[in-house]
């Protein structure tokens, strides 16, 4: 299961570097209001990288409180995702696979108690990065960005053949 989970993290942090480098490219548009769950590039991607940062956290003992994004209004520090999916990665290295069974025991940010298993925790945040990665995709198309990076699992294989 381990390596399974690390195939699938190092996947979403190159999916993540794939959208980041198109999103710089096109940093005008971050702020463009758009139709979707998010109004924004900026939000959507906001809102992924939250995602990803408060579960890494979570399963390093850690319950946040706030969203890490509230900090960044202005400028949009893409990179900080990145940071945040290599950590998920180093989560993975520095634990043995005994613990992808056992309990985390984290708060929500309202401060409600939940527990899940860290292979469950792992594999929500790979679903909902995905997710959200193919709403950022649906939205830079609709911005009418056109050099737009296959984010596919079997093209991230495909380059790991070769």
């Amino acid at each position: 299961m381990k390596a399974l989970l690390l195939q699938y993290t190092t996947y979403n942090h190159w999916a993540n570097q794939r959208i980041i480098t198109t999103l710089n490219a096109n940093k005008a548009l971050l702020n463009v209001d758009l139709k979707s769950s998010f109004p924004t590039l900026k939000k959507t991607f906001f809102h992924l990288w939250d995602a990803e940062f408060i579960w890494l956290n979570r399963m390093n003992g850690v319950s946040l409180t706030t969203w890490p994004s509230n900090k960044y209004q202005q400028d949009v520090p893409l990179n900080k995702c990145l940071e945040t999916s290599k950590g998920i990665i180093e989560f993975l290295n520095n634990n043995d696979e005994t613990i992808l069974n056992n309990l985390c025991i984290y708060k929500n940010t309202q401060g409600d108690e939940f527990s899940q298993s860290y292979a469950n925790i792992l594999l929500h945040c790979i679903n909902h990065s995905t997710f959200h990665r193919g709403q950022l995709i649906t939205m830079m198309r609709q911005s009418g960005i056109t050099n737009i990076p296959a984010t596919d699992f079997i093209v991230f294989l495909k380059e790991q053949q070769k």
